[in-house]
């Protein structure tokens, strides 16, 4: 009975003779559906996105790590041989406690305004690191002293996936922060 209402809400969402708008609300209905069907305890979106960050800032920072090892041929040293360990501890611990919390809660849908403020806090996130990439080029002129300064290809894809992670990670506290912005304002209301 209600799984034949979701088959047909997830048809309607992938079809492509609807328009987009009709498509969004079908993938909507589609997404609360599950929700309501699913057993599990809720989880609040906020706490959803929470974890994720956390998971994103561990990733970033070993993408990070690695691509500095890489750049400045730390990677066989007494010091990496430290905080390598850490890094990746860190990153495992973060990802069995969000797939432990993903199993073990529902995650409800974003609402109308929560996708309103994760794409606010996309756009501020996007600007975010590209002012960040902007001063590390200029730090890393500065210190070179206009000196040529090469960056390995394996050191740039490092770099690269982190820097993409961080902005990820960014999106995620940012939105939380609006989020939070959000809730003060709907309690002095009330």
């Amino acid at each position: 009975m209600d799984t034949n209402k979701i088959n047909q809400l997830y048809r309607a969402s992938k079809d492509k003779s609807l328009t987009r708008e009709e498509r969004r609300q079908a993938s909507y209905d589609y997404a609360w559906e599950k929700y309501r069907l699913d057993n599990r305890p809720p989880m609040t979106f906020r706490k959803s996105s929470f974890y994720n960050a956390i998971l994103s800032l561990t990733i970033a920072l070993m993408f990070g790590y690695m691509g500095l090892a890489e750049q400045f041929d730390f990677k066989s040293s007494s010091l990496n041989l430290m905080i390598f360990p850490f890094f990746l501890v860190a990153e495992i611990a973060a990802l069995v406690f969000s797939l432990r919390q993903q199993s073990k809660y529902k995650t409800e849908p974003a609402d109308d305004l929560a996708t309103s403020n994760m794409n606010r806090a996309g756009v501020l996130s996007y600007a975010a690191i590209i002012s960040v990439m902007a001063v590390t080029l200029l730090v890393v002129s500065i210190l070179n002293d206009g000196d040529r300064f090469s960056v390995s290809y394996s050191a740039m894809m490092f770099l690269f996936c982190g820097f993409v992670i961080l902005q990820s990670c960014i999106q995620k506290f940012i939105f939380l922060f609006i989020e939070r912005g959000d809730t003060v304002e709907a309690e002095e209301d009330e």
